[in-house]
């Protein structure tokens, strides 16, 4: 009983302090603001403009006519593999090609880059600047921050979310975060709480091996050699960080091998990634028997000798020897 008063303690005290967060605000740069709003959609309209005048956009209004839509991914893919000859490497539920974020970047055409910029500049037109300024009082905006709506008691953010503003993406994070300045005689502090979850973990397992790695050693380097069979010396700093996500934060979110099969796999392609000497990892994979990546289709089981079958070892390892 006492651990539970403790909780609700707790978390009471951090709604209280969170609903004073919200009524002080956030101070905003408005005359900033609204010139990166009409400056973003000058640029967006360039770009449809540009994008209007490539063959493939001819082709998808000659199929879909006055149904045409220049943002749909589902008519760009039907000109990308139906008009163009591309080859899709996966297909939707329904059977229809994927064009996903790896199928873009693997044309890598020049309307495919456009249109991947244009999903960015609408994403920051519409979700980032003008989200934050339909909040704005006066040069105020007062975001809800919320300790009871989600069920793993994960901090919740809206009216905007300030706990989504996109930071590593240079098209958008930089203008955006541009818009919020301090108070006169303040300063803004930016405080990164580093693997805080893994350290949470440590704190209520005790796992010494866990708290080795998390305090001393490099498990994502670590993790990265046995995924991908690589020495520790040939991981390099894109492959380490393509398994920091796609394998170790995945696994300790609740992820199961499948879905990390695929985060893994799709990584190499999508970011083109080597060894420290240069070998591509789709080589090295192959030169050590792996054939492909499976099909990780929950219903049936990983085949041997595919990327699947060597990751869901891998993640039987983790949990049962490791720690």
């Amino acid at each position: 009983m006492a651990g539970i008063c403790n909780g609700y303690d707790l978390l009471h005290r951090g709604v209280v302090a969170l609903s004073e967060v919200e009524a002080n605000g956030m101070r905003v740069d408005v005359a900033y603001l609204d010139k990166a709003i009409a400056e973003t959609g000058q640029r967006i309209k360039r770009l449809e403009d540009k994008l209007r005048g490539c063959e493939e956009y001819t082709l998808q209004r000659r199929r879909f006519g006055t149904r045409v839509n220049l943002t749909s991914r589902d008519q760009l893919a039907e000109v990308l593999f139906g008009d163009l000859g591309h080859k899709p490497k996966a297909v939707t539920a329904t059977g229809k090609p994927q064009l996903d974020e790896t199928a873009l970047e693997r044309i890598g055409s020049k309307y495919t880059k456009g249109f991947q910029r244009l999903e960015k500049l609408n994403k920051l037109y519409g979700t980032y600047l003008k989200g934050v300024r339909r909040e704005v009082e006066g040069e105020y905006i007062h975001a809800f921050f919320g300790l009871h709506l989600v069920r793993s008691y994960r901090g919740q953010s809206d009216s905007p979310n300030l706990q989504n503003v996109p930071i590593r993406d240079p098209v958008q994070g930089k203008i955006i975060r541009q818009a919020f300045i301090p108070r006169d005689g303040h300063v803004l502090v930016e405080i990164d709480y580093s693997s805080l979850e893994v350290m949470v973990a440590c704190s209520l397992s005790g796992d010494p091996k866990l708290t080795y790695d998390a305090t001393e050693g490099d498990m994502h380097r670590d993790m990265a050699a046995e995924c991908y069979l690589l020495d520790t010396a040939d991981v390099s700093k894109g492959v380490r960080q393509n398994t920091k996500g796609g394998f170790v934060f995945a696994e300790f979110y609740g992820d199961w091998y499948k879905q990390v099969t695929r985060n893994l796999w799709d990584g190499i392609e999508r970011h083109g990634l080597q060894t420290t000497s240069g070998v591509p990892l789709h080589e090295h994979l192959a030169a050590k028997g792996i054939t492909g990546r499976g099909l990780c289709d929950p219903e049936k089981e990983a085949v041997a000798g595919t990327f699947e079958h060597h990751i869901k070892a891998v993640e039987h390892r983790f949990w049962n020897e490791r720690f």
